[in-house]
């Protein structure tokens, strides 16, 4: 069972499994969990956020593949047009230390925070204003289904699993791969079109409601066991 199609094909194509042996059922998300709330303010007094903030999201382990070092060189020209920008990063891993020096280096201690992991970001997602997904690969991208299930519009590198999730200008942006030029063109437009911030999560939301969720995992699953238990009934 692959959980995308970008797996699905390295199923097939790189290991070789028959094309009969595979088959593509993506993860899905507790969308009564992962809900959109209308109340605001526990990040603020969690993280200390000023007045009037727009809240980026960055949700991943710090690990290389999730493009924190990237997306920490993108915001320096982000947030020298739009200083309301604050940033919260959710998370832990290896390169924690890495990154806070790049922090530091960069001069945006008073923007971005490591966050560190969280137990309740289903409580939290809600409030913030944009998530952005910068990885360089991803097998499918749970974090962006749980934000979009929030209706929190994402940016993300239309890699793996992220293009089976989101339609570029429909349910979120998508930016290629390297294009640092098109990743700060996009928080741009985030920053700046509260219009299109709604647009987006409400189709996300809806993306996720008829593709993504629970209901729809477990009836891909189930149809798969029916199957292969029919095939092999009888046999030893």
């Amino acid at each position: 069972i692959a959980i995308s199609r970008a797996i699905e094909a390295q199923l097939k194509d790189n290991v070789g499994l028959a094309q009969n042996r595979v088959h593509y059922v993506p993860s899905g998300v507790d969308t009564d969990r992962y809900r959109p709330i209308e109340a605001r303010g526990r990040l603020a007094e969690l993280y200390g956020l000023p007045s009037g903030a727009f809240t980026l999201g960055v949700v991943g382990q710090l690990i290389l593949r999730k493009g924190h070092a990237r997306f920490c060189d993108a915001l320096l020209e982000l947030i020298a047009a739009h200083p309301e920008v604050q940033v919260l990063c959710f998370g832990q891993g290896p390169l924690q230390q890495e990154l806070e020096q790049q922090i530091q280096k960069l001069a945006l201690t008073a923007h971005v925070r490591l966050a560190g992991f969280r137990n309740d970001l289903a409580w939290l997602l809600p409030e913030l204003d944009c998530i952005v997904h910068p990885a360089e690969r991803e097998g499918l991208g749970v974090a962006v289904l749980e934000a979009l299930s929030c209706r929190v519009p994402v940016v993300a590198s239309a890699v793996g699993g992220l293009v089976d999730i989101i339609e570029h200008e429909s349910t979120g942006l998508l930016v290629d791969l390297g294009d640092d030029e098109g990743l700060l063109a996009a928080l741009r437009r985030m920053v700046q079109d509260p219009g299109l911030r709604q647009r987006l999560g409400e189709a996300g939301r809806r993306r996720v409601e008829t593709a993504f969720s629970v209901g729809s995992m477990t009836t891909g699953n189930l149809s798969i066991y029916r199957e292969v238990m029919k095939r092999n009934h009888g046999r030893n």
